[in-house]
Parts: C-alpha cells; structure tokens; sequence
C-alpha cells in the first residue's frame, strides 16, 4: 500500500483539517510531516541552508528555504522507515476527483530505476511520457 506523506506547517491547522476533508473524500489516509520553517531550521539542516551568521547561504527565498527543509524532512523519513516508495503532498495541493486513482496509476507505471513522479507541475506537456 501506498504510504502518503503531508508536509504541514504547526502555524498552519486550517490547512491540515482542509487535506484531511480531500483525503477522507478520495479514500487516502497520510501521515502528516511537521513543515520547516525557512530560518527555524532544525540544526541538523543548517549548514545546508545557512551560512555561519545564520543568512540564507543562496539566493533562495526563506520561504523556499522551509519548502525545501520540509521535502528533506519528507525524504528522511521515507529512507528511515525503508520505503520503497511513497507520496509526498504539500498542505496546499488540490486533489481533483480521481487523484487516488492517477497516483494508483502512477506507480503501477513506474519506469524501472526511477527516483521520482511529480504529479504537478505549471508545465503543461510531460517531461518524459510514462504512459
């Protein structure tokens, strides 16, 4: 069985109960990932971020910083618990009617030696076709 994971900020439970409304209605159960805020890293995600006065190291956006840190929060706790894959859902995604049945689909098809699917994207064409 597919394990779902949703990545939600503590500041955010109105987020949370909406994706528990859309995941009760498509039939999914997930486990919520506690969200990064972007300068509240966890000191284990510092050095990748931040430089050593605490500035973002790059040019990304502190709230980018927090989506990326959350992503990376995601991953750990797929390879801790051995997964040989999951889903990955941000707190603001929109689940469209079918949308249990498209990630069913999505895996089923799942090209050997893939790392990973991204069901979205403000690209409309496919960047490689799978089916």
């Amino acid at each position: 069985m597919l394990r779902v994971f949703l990545i939600n900020l503590d500041r955010r439970p109105e987020r949370l109960a909406r994706m528990r409304a859309q995941a009760d209605r498509q039939g999914i159960s997930f486990e919520r990932i506690r969200g990064v805020d972007g300068l509240s890293l966890p000191d284990n995600m510092r050095g990748e971020f931040l430089a050593p006065r605490g500035r973002i190291a790059s040019k990304m956006l502190v709230g980018e910083v927090g989506c990326y840190a959350s992503h990376m929060r995601a991953w750990e706790t797929v390879i801790d618990n051995c997964l040989s894959h999951a889903m990955v859902l941000e707190d603001d995604v929109i689940c469209e009617q079918e949308f249990a049945a498209i990630a069913d689909a999505a895996v089923r098809c799942w090209p050997a030696g893939w790392d990973l699917i991204h069901l979205h994207s403000t690209n409309k064409k496919a960047m490689a076709r799978v089916a």
